[in-house]
């Protein structure tokens, strides 16, 4: 065994490390919320639709 070859290596100062993550922005309450309001919309439609061919 080598040992922790390549394994969570920090960048030595002077070389570029790109960020690991985009930082948060915003409007992701305004996207959860969309999100939410989409998944209901499509679930109601599909539940409606469901119901409309179910014989009585």
């Amino acid at each position: 065994m080598t040992g922790n070859i390549g394994r969570h290596r920090r960048p030595h100062a002077g070389e570029n490390s790109p960020p690991s993550r985009a930082p948060a922005s915003g409007d992701n309450t305004l996207q959860a919320i969309l999100a939410a309001m989409t998944a209901a919309l499509i679930s109601g439609g599909l539940w409606a639709l469901l119901h409309s061919q179910l014989p009585y």
